[in-house]
């Protein structure tokens, strides 16, 4: 990985693909290093809690982040900024297309965020907590919604 001499984890197979994905679609060559970073920092992180490529999503990028930010991190970046990588990723077919399930929900979070940022006009740190208690709050119903757990009164 250039710029870094961390090494990218579970994502090394990936990088150099990525980086040459990320340049034909236009991204600047000061983009494309901390896109870098960000994804070794997700293959380590994957590589710790024994993740494998083919089992990433939005959902395991989401805990990714909630790690670091309980770790006291201060700029972690978004899940919506690793959209890039899962579609580079599909196109490899190192992972399949998101459930229509996990696309609503995505869908969801985006819509939300966008209400955050235009209605009220929210500072960043608290529209990513915002986001966060959502998307914990939505992914736990939604996984409650698919074993049959009901909600108690």
């Amino acid at each position: 990985m250039s710029g870094t001499r961390r090494k990218p984890g579970r994502m090394g197979p990936f990088v150099s693909g990525f980086r040459t994905s990320l340049s034909e679609q236009g991204y600047s060559v000061l983009v494309v290093p901390n896109m870098l970073k960000d994804i070794g920092a997700l293959g380590r992180w994957m590589q710790e809690h024994d993740v494998r490529p083919g089992q990433l999503s939005p959902a395991v990028i989401a805990e990714f982040r909630n790690d670091r930010l309980a770790l006291g991190r201060r700029q972690v970046p978004s899940v919506k900024s690793f959209e890039p990588l899962l579609r580079f990723l599909r196109s490899e077919r190192v992972i399949g297309e998101p459930s229509r399930s996990e696309s609503a929900l995505e869908k969801l979070l985006v819509d939300y965020r966008g209400w955050l940022v235009t209605e009220r006009g929210l500072a960043e740190a608290t529209i990513i907590r915002y986001e966060n208690l959502a998307r914990r709050f939505l992914q736990q119903h939604l996984a409650d919604a698919r074993t049959g757990v009901r909600a108690s009164r």
